[in-house]
């Protein structure tokens, strides 16, 4: 092989630079330390939706051996960032049949609730609020359990694939029904009861920030509002607040900027 010629200069220059960037890099906590592998932890989401979906998305393996390598595979993830991680993962695993039912719940709501779904089969293979709220349901069970990175990891693999955002930790109750929903941001806190539609645009966001003496942001408490059952939010509509309630049974219409807990709307 023929080597190639490289200045003196420039092998001074890249070996400075080289050091500079090795010297300059951020110094992490411990746990930042641990080496998630990203696109296994997708690929046991993926895993998830073949056993919840077999017929659509068809497994590799036995339905028994899919679910012992979800155990496995898991289990291996959740050990980098979790000493109990056993437990933790069995701890999961026992919660995949209610993960289930409520998907049905979801896909269901979401048939009712869009004229333009024709049918289930259309809405598990093409519509991406029924894939994000797939996915934030197994993030948000991750987070119930205080793993740490993976349900962000899962969280930000939905908003990249659907433009959807939506928070591990918020609470979402059954039968959640996301039309179109390009743009859709759901924040930490935000708690959203039974039977709630949400169309595109819509951000469910924080007033303001609480900050300490000194000016810096304060970590943790109630930021996202609170959304009631049978809740209809329409396109673009902003609710900001943690103390903001939008009221079982309440249409929020297009465009609304709600700052605080409205008494009616007409």
């Amino acid at each position: 092989m023929t080597a190639i010629f490289r200045p003196p200069y420039l092998v001074a220059m890249m070996s400075e630079l080289l050091k500079q960037i090795q010297n300059g890099r951020l110094a992490i906590d411990e746990l930042d330390h641990f080496y998630i592998e990203a696109k296994r932890v997708i690929a046991i989401c993926e895993k998830i939706r073949s056993l919840f979906f077999p017929e659509y998305f068809p497994l590799r393996e036995s339905e028994a051996d899919t679910l012992e390598e979800i155990r496995n595979q898991l289990d291996r993830q959740i050990l980098r960032v979790d000493m109990d991680h056993e437990k933790t993962t069995d701890r999961f695993m026992k919660q995949l049949p209610k993960i289930q039912q409520v998907l049905y719940e979801d896909l269901k709501a979401i048939y009712n609730g869009d004229p333009s779904a024709k049918t289930f089969t259309e809405i598990i293979l093409s519509f991406p609020g029924f894939q994000a709220t797939f996915l934030y349901r197994i993030a948000h069970e991750l987070y119930e359990l205080d793993v740490p990175i993976l349900p962000r990891l899962i969280s930000e693999y939905a908003h990249e694939k659907t433009g959807i955002d939506i928070h591990p930790g918020a609470k979402i109750g059954e039968a959640f029904c996301i039309d179109h929903g390009t743009g859709i941001v759901i924040g930490e806190t935000a708690v959203i009861g039974h039977h709630v539609r949400i169309y595109h645009g819509v951000t469910l966001g924080v007033r303001n920030f609480r900050k300490d003496e000194e000016g810096n942001l304060l970590k943790g408490g109630k930021r996202h509002p609170n959304i009631g059952d049978h809740v209809i939010l329409y396109a673009n509509a902003t609710i900001l607040g943690g103390d903001t309630t939008i009221a079982s049974g309440t249409a929020v219409p297009a465009n609304a900027l709600i700052l605080h807990t409205p008494e009616t709307f007409l």
